[in-house]
């Protein structure tokens, strides 16, 4: 295969998504020793730019969009377990699932907000055999939830295999510098999130890519419908991938759960 072929293919391929694991401010605790607060969106990509692949080889356009997000508080809110994980779909089959990407990390959490944990990320196809990524990250960061909800941490992917930087999927991810501004939940709602990420063999402490989410949201009781933008823009040299989500969220939490666990007393 000549360069000109593989440059063809590469430019027809779309960004994976690497949303899982994103930092959301934690649910205030209900007075009880353990709560467990639950996130799920159905959602659709209404427009898309290089982005937004249906498999993390880059393959396919994705459609729909199912996330479920799990936080469990235990031991006085001190102790965090996280699970996210998201199942995407190709435009050409809406309803079958193409791909998993999830998270799952645990960490330890001060009552200032200060935070470290570890998580695990992986990313991989449902419908055929192909490239699939998992990585294993550090994180330390602080988050304040006075009025509305803000934070930053770094991270360290201490164990990379095939988690890229950059929307054309080159790179082996290093670091993560993250920020995230959260208004507080009313009526409208907006959020910005940032994800900087260093490339581990070309300047691994300098940002190679920005993965940033902008969205505004409208909410009523446990109901929210969000619409965000979504680019991955590469820092150090050309290149971009940009897609639009609209999404319908639910929240609920798992107190009528623990409370019928035999033993138990929450």
């Amino acid at each position: 295969m000549n360069l000109l072929s593989l440059a063809a293919i590469t430019a027809a391929l779309a960004s994976p998504v690497r949303d899982a694991g994103r930092e959301r401010p934690a649910a205030a605790q209900k007075d009880a020793p353990r709560y467990t607060e639950f996130v799920l969106t159905a959602g659709s990509y209404i427009g898309s730019k290089g982005g937004a692949s249906a498999r993390p080889d880059g393959s396919g356009g994705a459609r729909s969009r199912t996330q479920l997000y799990l936080r469990d508080h235990s031991d006085g809110d001190q102790l965090h377990f996280i699970a996210d994980g998201i199942l995407l779909s190709d435009t050409a089959r809406i309803y079958k699932p193409t791909s998993l990407d999830y998270y799952l990390g645990l960490r330890k959490q001060s009552s200032e907000g200060r935070f470290l944990g570890v998580g695990r990320e992986e990313t991989l196809p449902l419908d055929r055999k192909g490239f699939s990524s998992r990585a294993w990250e550090l994180r330390a960061g602080t988050a304040w939830t006075a009025v509305g909800a803000a934070g930053a941490y770094a991270g360290w992917f201490f164990k990379n295999d095939g988690r890229p930087v950059r929307p054309d999927q080159s790179g082996e991810a290093y670091l993560r510098y993250a920020l995230f501004l959260h208004t507080a939940r009313g009526p409208l709602a907006f959020r910005l999130d940032g994800d900087f990420l260093t490339d581990k063999g070309r300047k691994k402490y300098r940002p190679a890519a920005l993965d940033l989410s902008v969205a505004a949201a409208v909410n009523w009781t446990q109901f929210e419908v969000s619409l965000a933008y979504k680019p991955w823009i590469t820092l150090d040299r050309k290149g971009v991938a940009e897609s639009w989500l609209l999404g319908f969220t639910y929240q609920f939490d798992g107190r009528n759960i623990w409370s019928a666990v035999p033993g138990t007393n929450y």
